[in-house]
């Protein structure tokens, strides 16, 4: 071997090492999708209600807030589609489930998820759920790419660098009942010109086209729902007024009459607070996403909602 290639093979070696070092890592640590499954497991047989959703559920309700045994199986950009899924697989396993809760945030019901600049946490959930990747991520992705088989690819590079740097600690954000809250105002602070911003890359990724597929999903939630005797609860959350604001009429109400014909449809109730006048600056993270005292009184409202409306509506089953 040639002393250019020795030479080469010497230069590259600790960047190998480390490299390997850190897939081996990455591998084996709990992140918030191995965390929560594994802690919705293991009280699977004691949760009565299941909170689903994106991360405005995520950091938005806190499950120590119902009367029920609550747990919180919202995700970041976790889309309708997951949802459902994770409800497929997980239903026959929450023996005592009595409530879910189906977040549904503006942006929800036309959403895809390719091409999105998230669609990377398909693979997450194909990897640690066993959820097999949806018709239009697997077309977007070669089969050699390499976020299908490498951790480093998965997590992207400069996050698995700060992984490294933290000694591959990732998830100590999430709670014992899966609730990730958010302490006072986020450092981009929150401004009309914040709140449009904000809206307009929601707004980016949304598309009429997407609503029937959307809405299936969450018609077929509720339908697999309903067959266990499990009462479903559609919940728009609250956001700040320099989000609502700046909201494309055409779609909120095509929200709004979406949902409402599936309340009607099925007799479940749809709760509305995306412009709940209870929710003031001081209990915003950001724009549109609680802080931990937002999440304590929404919470609290909402458990007293779901409370009230036990009782069956017309031709519908109670909460046992």
């Amino acid at each position: 071997m040639g002393k250019l290639a020795l030479k080469t093979i010497a230069l590259l070696l600790p960047f190998l090492l480390l490299a390997g070092y850190s897939e081996c890592r990455l591998r084996r640590i709990p992140n918030s999708y191995t965390v929560k499954m594994a802690q919705l497991h293991a009280g699977s047989g004691d949760v009565q209600l299941l909170v689903l959703g994106s991360s405005h559920a995520y950091h938005g309700i806190d499950p120590g807030r119902f009367d029920l045994k609550a747990y919180n199986m919202a995700n970041s950009s976790q889309s309708l589609f997951y949802d459902f899924a994770i409800l497929q697989r997980e239903l026959e396993r929450l023996k005592s489930l009595r409530v879910v809760v189906l977040p549904v945030s503006y942006f929800s019901l036309e959403s895809s998820l390719s091409p999105t600049v998230e669609d990377w946490r398909s693979f997450f959930y194909q990897r640690f759920y066993g959820i097999p990747l949806p018709d239009e991520v697997e077309r977007r992705y070669s089969p050699l790419a390499l976020r299908r088989y490498c951790f480093i690819s998965l997590y992207g590079y400069r996050e698995s660098r700060r992984f490294l740097l933290k000694n591959f600690r990732v998830a100590e954000h999430i709670g014992a009942d899966g609730w990730y809250p958010k302490d006072g105002i986020s450092a981009g602070d929150i401004s009309a010109e914040s709140g449009k911003k904000r809206v307009a890359f929601h707004q980016g990724g949304m598309a009429r086209a997407n609503i029937r597929r959307n809405s299936g999903y969450l018609a077929a939630a509720i339908e697999l729902l309903q067959k266990k005797g499990v009462t479903p609860v559609l919940v728009t959350m609250p956001v700040n007024a320099t989000y609502h604001a700046h909201l494309d009429p055409t779609s909120y109400a095509t929200m709004t009459r979406e949902l409402a014909e599936l309340s009607r449809r099925y007799g479940v109730r749809y709760l509305n607070y995306l412009r709940d006048d209870r929710f003031t600056r001081d209990h915003f993270f950001d724009n549109d996403h609680l802080n931990r005292a937002g999440a304590i009184k929404f919470s609290t409202l909402l458990n007293a909602d779901i409370m009230s409306i036990a009782a069956p509506m017309p031709g519908r089953q109670s909460v046992p």
